[in-house]
């Protein structure tokens, strides 16, 4: 994968999201963890570079949010509401998912981009491979047996 030299801290341009999507979505594989298949996608969890991250990504779009501090359950339901909203199916975002990125892929193939907040999730592309995740679960959840 070629190195992507983004700046976190400043907007993508409409070039950059269209080479940022697809970069982070590869970058969505170990070593960063798989936590679940959801229906609306695979979540992926990060906690690296001094940051706590995770995404989901479907088969046409890609969520990304910082790790909120919840239980399985409740970030689960959080990812499928945010899904719902980058379809249009839902007026707003969850309030307490502090989602950075939200993406999907138009029919006409063209990129949808709802949301992307500049921050330091944004270097994730440009740092894979990545090193091992600290951790292999948010601190929110409890591993299933």
């Amino acid at each position: 994968m070629t190195l992507m030299m983004i700046d976190p801290h400043k907007h993508l341009s409409k070039k950059q999201q269209d080479t940022f999507y697809p970069a982070f979505r590869g970058a969505c594989r170990p070593p960063m963890v798989k936590l679940a298949s959801l229906e609306v996608g695979e979540l992926w969890f990060y906690d690296g570079l001094c940051l706590t991250v995770i995404a989901c990504v479907g088969d046409k779009s890609l969520l990304v949010a910082y790790d909120p501090d919840r239980t399985r359950r409740k970030v689960e339901a959080q990812f499928r509401a945010a899904y719902a909203w980058l379809f249009g199916k839902r007026p707003n975002p969850p309030d307490d998912l502090h989602l950075v990125f939200a993406a999907r892929e138009k029919r006409s193939g063209n990129l949808l981009v709802r949301r992307c907040i500049p921050g330091d999730w944004a270097g994730i592309p440009g740092c894979v491979p990545l090193e091992p995740s600290r951790r292999k679960h948010p601190v929110g959840w409890r591993p299933r047996k």
